[in-house]
This record gives C-alpha cells, sequence and structure tokens, in this order.
C-alpha cells in the first residue's frame, strides 16, 4: 500500500490523480489511477514506453510500473517542469505565445514520428513509415459521436430537420479528410494537459496519454484550436501550420467540441461551455 500522505496533489483527472512524489519514492511524478480504468492505464504505460524507444522527448518517462491491484494501479513517472498552461495563459506576452504555439505545434508534430498500420493497437511491431488514415475514418468517428448525441437527446432544443442538417455537414465535411497520415494522437489536449516550461525557452511537455487513440497529428491541432476559443487572448496556431493542417484541423473541431461534450455528460460534468459552442455555431450557420 502507497503512503499518499506526503504527497503533492499535481494534477486531477478522469483516470486518477497525479502526485509530485516525495525523495523516498525517488521524486518524480505518480499516478493513482482507478481500479475501473485498468485498461487506460494499461495502454498509457505503452504508449510511454513506445515514445521512450522513439526519442520523443515532450512527454514524461517511465521510471516504473505497477500492477493493479484491488483498489488502484500506480505509474511512477520522471517530473517534467513547468506550469499548466491554463494557468499562465493569461500572463503571457505575445512573444510568449508565439513561443508556446510554435513549439505546442512542434511537440504534436514529434508524436506523428510513431506511425501505424492499423487504428487502436499500440504495438511497435506495427510501426511502419508513413500509413495513411482511411478516407472515412473520421467520417464514422463523427457519425457515431452524432448518434450518441441523439440518444443523449442533447440537441433536442433544435428542430429535428435542423438538427439532422447540423450533423451531416460535419459528416460532409469529414470527407474532404484525405491522406492524413496516421499516428498516435493525445485526443484529449486541453491546456490543463500541456505543460510550459519558460525557463527552457518554453519547452513543452504532454501529460495524461490514457485517452490517446490511434489518429492524426490535425486532431490534436483542433483540440488546441478548440480550447483556444475560450481565450482573451489566443494563440495563433495557424501560423505554424501547413495549408493542409489548418483545413483539416478547422474540419476536427466540431469533433473535438461533440466528444467533449459527451464526456461531461457521461461522467456528470458540466456541458455548458461545449454546448455554448454549439449553439454559437448554429447561430453563425442556421
Amino acid at each position: 500500500m502507497i503512503d499518499i500522505t506526503s504527497f503533492v496533489e499535481y494534477a486531477k483527472g478522469a483516470t486518477g490523480t497525479i502526485y509530485v512524489a516525495n525523495e523516498t519514492m525517488g521524486g518524480g511524478l505518480i499516478k493513482i489511477a482507478n481500479i475501473s480504468k485498468e485498461s487506460k492505464v494499461e495502454k498509457e504505460k505503452a504508449i510511454l514506453k513506445l515514445f521512450e524507444a522513439k526519442h520523443i522527448s515532450h512527454v514524461p518517462k517511465l521510471v516504473y510500473e505497477s500492477s493493479f491491484n484491488d483498489l488502484y494501479g500506480v505509474l511512477h513517472m520522471t517530473k517534467v517542469e513547468g506550469s499548466k498552461l491554463s494557468d499562465v495563459s493569461c500572463a503571457l506576452t505575445d512573444i510568449e505565445r508565439g513561443q508556446v504555439a510554435k513549439n505546442l505545434v512542434a511537440a504534436i508534430r514529434s508524436m506523428a514520428r510513431v506511425k501505424f498500420m492499423n487504428f487502436g493497437y499500440f504495438d511497435d511491431s506495427l510501426a511502419t513509415s508513413g500509413p495513411i488514415c482511411s478516407d472515412d475514418y473520421y467520417v464514422s468517428r463523427m457519425y457515431k459521436k452524432a448518434t450518441e448525441a441523439e440518444e443523449y437527446k442533447l440537441f433536442d432544443w433544435m428542430p429535428n430537420d435542423v438538427r439532422q442538417a447540423f450533423f451531416l455537414k460535419f459528416r460532409e465535411n469529414a470527407k474532404m479528410l484525405k491522406n492524413l497520415n496516421c499516428c498516435i494522437s493525445h485526443n484529449d489536449l486541453h491546456f490543463d494537459n500541456i505543460l510550459v516550461d519558460f525557463g527552457q525557452e518554453a519547452k513543452i511537455a504532454l501529460l495524461d496519454f490514457d485517452n490517446a487513440v490511434a489518429g492524426s497529428s490535425e486532431l490534436d491541432f483542433a483540440s488546441c484550436k478548440y480550447y483556444n476559443q475560450r481565450l482573451e487572448a489566443a494563440y495563433d496556431f495557424d501560423r505554424y501550420l501547413t495549408e493542409t493542417e489548418i483545413m483539416a484541423s478547422e474540419i476536427l473541431v466540431p469533433y473535438v467540441a461533440l466528444s467533449g461534450l459527451i464526456w461531461e455528460f457521461e461522467t456528470g460534468g458540466n456541458i455548458s461551455s461545449h454546448m455554448e459552442y454549439f449553439k454559437k455555431l448554429h447561430s453563425l450557420n442556421p
């Protein structure tokens, strides 16, 4: 049994809580994960190991892993320096915002070096030089999320015909997403999961890979853009993206918003900010 009374809480998520470990444990970060989330933690372990093997430096490294017992599982990771982007965004200068945007784009692109032939499997034996997402990959994912939203009656404030047309447009736009490289996508890149260290020229670190999927870099760029919309002084990510990345990430922003809305609804969270996005989008495109 691990005594966490001397640990300092670092971050809290759906899978568990991350603490700063004491000297007895050798320092670093300790993630205490809920027993019900075992599969997600096992996935995160595999991803961190694979990133280390591929020399990707924007993520923590595993110090050790332990098996799940009846109560919890443990991930012991190296400590990464920096502050949550959500905590410091409002105080940054324009120059610092530019550094953050540039380095965050580079960090996301670095994950694209880990490519896979099959979605959903994080096995290094599947690594290949350049697989391509199937053209209907995001179309099917958007359809799945739209179906879940219908089941939960989250958009009943729209007339039925308007609602159907609203979601059809998302799926039609997703058909434009072709020839995207398949790689590990963080898939939950809100600004609590991004650390920035200004002592190292705005060095970026990414946390919490338990929701990662085999997708594309554009999905993570879309996450950054979606959460960016809530800031008074936003980051100019497009300055550092290619034309294809800009187009694809814009198409995927509604998918990120819909995924966030459904997750908050299913876990009893606050859906208001996600719903506000869709109501604004509907008012602009009735």
